[in-house]
């Protein structure tokens, strides 16, 4: 009876995890480039009470035992990224970014004195601005990187009369500056674009951002290459990325889960009841 207990606060368990996930993903549903969170369950653990024997003689002869072996429960097996596109939003602000297919974008953690901390991420929200010194920054201060490592700055002072009117990326990440006199500066760099062999072993961070941890399984392939090629996705100026969580899977995953969430209750009430009947034998 208490083994049985236990497979029913093993479902309990691993399914309110399975409810924390899907509350995230749909708290999520208006998150920036949000990839939303798969739970995936396995069988707990499997107690063997009797292994299988051969039959005697030449074999032809059933009279081998089975096996005996009984399930202790469930856990929760893995949690995956759904790494796949979101709906491309326009937002018309020129900093605004948006990565069509494969790849992240690259930025880096900065001091307050503007220089590098060592902490890299990756990252799939694009929503970018300029801060004061002109440097191309997440929300948090993390400045995006360029083809080569560097950091990304727009900042442009006059010359020769010459002012600055715009600014645009194309879709293979070449920043320009549009000067008033018709002129364009190229000078500023390509957005870098990162991909990796296996995404799932990325570190999420919060906020949008991923780690590529040495002691993970990520393997980043291609540090340097640009947008558009070699299956990199392109990027999409005065755009955003919006999350990729379906409501309606949501909803129905959620009543599948809360449903097997009954279930292990029901369960534990069960064996409880059983247990009850058993002390009570005596009477």
């Amino acid at each position: 009876m208490n083994n049985t207990i236990n497979i029913g606060v093993s479902a309990l368990k691993s399914f309110a995890k399975g409810i924390e996930t899907i509350g995230d993903n749909i708290a999520n549903v208006n998150s920036t480039a949000h990839k939303s969170s798969r739970l995936e369950y396995s069988e707990n653990f499997v107690e063997t009470l009797e292994r299988s024997s051969a039959a005697p003689g030449n074999g032809n002869q059933p009279l081998g035992s089975a096996r005996l072996q009984l399930g202790g429960g469930v856990q929760i097996d893995a949690v995956s990224q759904d790494f796949s596109q979101g709906a491309i939003k326009t937002t018309g602000f020129a900093t605004d970014l948006a990565l069509e297919g494969r790849g992240f974008f690259h930025v880096k953690e900065v001091d307050t004195a503007g220089g590098a901390t060592g902490n890299e991420f990756y990252t799939r929200a694009g929503n970018f601005r300029l801060d004061q010194t002109g440097f191309l920054v997440t929300t948090d201060g993390f400045r995006v990187q360029q083809i080569g490592g560097a950091d990304i700055n727009l900042a442009y002072t006059a010359n020769d009369g010459r002012t600055l009117e715009a600014v645009d990326i194309d879709l293979n990440g070449q920043v320009r500056l549009m000067l008033s006199d018709g002129t364009i500066d190229t000078t500023r760099g390509i957005i870098q674009v990162s991909d990796f062999r296996d995404s799932q072993g990325l570190v999420k961070q919060g906020k949008g951002y991923f780690e590529n941890d040495s002691n993970d399984s990520a393997g980043l392939i291609t540090e340097f290459n640009q947008a558009g090629l070699g299956g990199l996705g392109k990027v999409r100026a005065r755009s955003l990325e919006q999350s990729n969580v379906d409501l309606t899977e949501q909803f129905a995953e959620m009543i599948t889960t809360q449903r097997s969430f009954q279930a292990g209750a029901r369960i534990i009430t069960t064996a409880d009841q059983l247990l009850t009947e058993a002390v009570n034998l005596k009477r």
